[in-house]
């Protein structure tokens, strides 16, 4: 993690701790908060990440046979979409929830943060999958002319869509992608609870997490 997204992570967090401090009368270690909200984060960012690399792996394996079926017209796009969306969108809301969560003040059962949560799964998630449903479609038309152009037949530059989107490329692609959706809704959900908290608030940049 880079001490900029530290920072990042420490100001969204203090911003709660304010908010909680003035709600119930009582200071909280915001350094302490971020080491938990970290271990929470860290935790579903793994899990997201297992189940995006076997997504990975069925995309890849379902192109390369459309594709040595009836060539890169048979590749089904919204295919793609839905299996990125039906594991990307419960991990995010997942994120956020336990995020908002955090705060005793916040009833789960009568939060007004969903629509935040729908909002911006709605939004930016959707438009996070399409990119990376768009990073795919180009990795496979990357290997189908590749292929082409060192004259491999059908069943090899199916092989090779296979490597390109699964696999141990796959599985690198899984991680950073966990990575970045778990990180930015928990920063969206710390933000969007410190604003609707009805409670001043100021931002304390801090570059390590040590004492």
């Amino acid at each position: 993690m880079t001490g900029r997204n530290q920072a990042v992570e420490m100001a969204d967090t203090r911003r709660f701790m304010l908010a909680r401090k003035q709600r119930r009368g009582k200071l909280v270690s915001a350094r302490r908060e971020v080491i938990e909200q970290g271990r929470i984060r860290r935790g579903l960012e793994r899990n997201l990440a297992r189940q995006l690399v076997t997504t990975l792996d069925k995309i890849a394996a379902r192109a390369g046979e459309q594709y040595e079926y009836n060539g890169f017209r048979a590749i089904n796009r919204n295919a793609i979409l839905q299996d990125l969306t039906a594991v990307i969108v419960p991990s995010v809301r997942a994120t956020m929830t336990q995020m908002v969560e955090r705060f005793s003040f916040v009833d789960p059962k009568q939060s007004p943060y969903e629509r935040f949560i729908e909002q911006y799964i709605a939004t930016q998630v959707g438009e996070h999958i399409q990119n990376i449903e768009r990073t795919t479609l180009n990795q496979i038309r990357r290997a189908i002319q590749e292929g082409n152009a060192e004259d491999l037949g059908a069943r090899a530059i199916a092989g090779r869509i296979r490597e390109r989107v699964g696999g141990s490329m796959g599985r690198r692609r899984a991680i950073t992608i966990a990575r970045t959706e778990t990180h930015s809704a928990a920063s969206y959900a710390n933000h969007a609870v410190a604003q609707e908290s009805g409670v001043q608030f100021k931002k304390r940049w801090v570059s390590t997490n040590d004492a």
